[in-house]
């Protein structure tokens, strides 16, 4: 991710889009598990947590942000199309974003994959 920073001359840039998306991610997710009230909390809290605010500029070079996105990704995609009925895409959506969370952090997505594998997604 460092490279695609410097390759837009926005290095400031990156960090803070992949927090608002791994927040807005957290919310369809949890808004798809939990009742409406519980998942804006849990994502306000999210947002207000001095971890977010203070350690997550310092989080930018390490993959452990994009790797939350990846997983964020693959469980937004498996809901919606659980909920759509289009079981086939589900699986090319979880498969891509655990993919490519294989390049970031490959135990990570191996135990993700596993977890998924044994919730029957």
């Amino acid at each position: 991710m460092l490279a695609i920073r410097v390759r837009l001359g926005a290095e400031w840039l990156v960090s803070p889009a992949a927090r608002g998306a791994n927040i807005l991610l957290a919310y369809v997710v949890l808004k798809a598990l939990f009742p409406l009230r519980t998942a804006r909390l849990v994502v306000l809290l999210l947002a207000a947590s001095p971890w977010s605010q203070f350690a997550g500029p310092a989080q930018a070079d390490v993959a452990h942000l994009h790797a939350h996105l990846h997983v964020l990704l693959a469980s937004a995609g498996s809901r919606a199309c659980t909920l759509q009925r289009h079981a086939r895409h589900g699986g090319g959506n979880d498969g891509t974003a655990l993919g490519m969370m294989s390049l970031i952090r490959p135990l990570d997505a191996a135990i993700v994959a596993g977890l998924y594998s044994a919730s029957g997604r």
